[in-house]
């Protein structure tokens, strides 16, 4: 190898990896083509010249992440080591993380629909200021209630909208509703239809996911259910909630109890939106499960402790992989 091919391998790719120049910038600058300019880069990185690392945070286990990616058909797992035994700093550390990934793909003019919960109210607290142009943060499911006021969906939009620099809806009632008919009357006030109206049409989607193996299940703890009502779900094939709706462990909906629910349809997950969900918690395997099987959710972050429990059920059950079409 001549110096001066050397010399031009170096001169290309300073231009190309410290300048971010265009190979055919670099091209027209150099004098060559632009063919000639990518060889030259593959032969940078032959040679040594250039070397291509992943700066990977210790915590990110990128293994089991890459494994679930392809056993489960998500377009994106990430699986964070969090190294806690307790809940709430476990999923503090996840919120971070989960914090980190949503604010490289939010961008101006966006919809954002979140849920409630815990989850959701660790990565609101966690997002860094952001402030972008014209994004709007909405509530997907109605709330809460008192129990668990400070996880409610008004809280996380308001929070959230806040460090976006954004403006939030609200829906104004109970996630879950007596019977169906008032859940249907309540939809057809204006100020909630037009709620999940916008919902419904939401860039992103952020979620937790509920499991009917935990013994203190979100919905339980909101007072929509007992633990009596718990155990029967779970006993009738309920494994995972999200939005406040019921699955079974094909991911179909439990509709006697979901046509109570005030919130978007699951449908609207399955459109072209990114549908992110937050977890941790090795009770929520079997819900994951469900919800890779409904195809809800493209992306899902989860700790490892979760993750491992997954594959443990992947591995009793011989899942069957359902991919969930690729983004537009």
């Amino acid at each position: 190898m001549g110096i001066s091919k050397k010399m031009q391998m170096v001169r290309v790719a300073e231009l190309y990896y410290l300048h971010n120049m265009t190979q055919q910038q670099i091209a027209n600058i150099v004098g060559i083509s632009r063919p000639t300019v990518s060889r030259l880069l593959e032969d940078a990185k032959a040679q040594g010249i250039v070397e291509i690392k992943l700066n990977i945070s210790d915590d990110i286990e990128s293994g089991i992440a890459s494994e679930l990616r392809e056993r489960l058909g998500f377009q994106e797992v990430i699986v964070v080591n969090t190294r806690e035994t307790e809940y709430d700093k476990s999923m503090e550390k996840l919120a971070k993380t989960a914090a980190d990934y949503v604010t490289g793909v939010i961008k101006s003019n966006m919809t954002i629909g979140v849920s409630w919960g815990r989850a959701m109210k660790a990565l609101a607290v966690a997002m860094p200021e952001l402030p972008l142009d014209h994004v709007k943060v909405v509530q997907t499911v109605g709330g809460l209630g008192m129990t668990a006021s400070n996880f409610d969906g008004t809280d996380v939009v308001s929070i959230l909208a806040a460090k976006l620099g954004g403006t939030h809806r609200s829906i104004c009632g109970p996630a879950i509703l007596p019977t169906k008919s008032v859940a249907d009357e309540l939809k057809q006030i204006p100020a909630i239809s037009q709620v999940l109206e916008e919902a419904s049409r939401a860039n992103i989607y952020i979620t937790g996911i509920g499991s009917f193996d935990e013994p203190d299940n979100s919905l339980q703890r909101a007072g929509y259910i007992t633990c009596e009502e718990r155990i029967s779900l779970h006993e009738r094939g309920a494994v995972a909630n999200i939005l406040a709706r019921i699955l079974d462990e094909d991911g179909n909906e439990v509709t006697d109890f979901n046509d109570r629910s005030l919130s978007i349809s699951l449908d609207c997950l399955k459109g072209d939106a990114l549908t992110i969900g937050i977890s941790a918690s090795e009770n929520k395997a079997e819900a994951i499960l469900a919800i890779a099987k409904g195809q809800y959710l493209n992306t899902l972050i989860i700790d490892l402790c979760c993750a491992q429990k997954v594959m443990e059920c992947l591995d009793k059950k011989k899942h069957v992989k359902c991919k969930k079409k690729a983004l537009s």
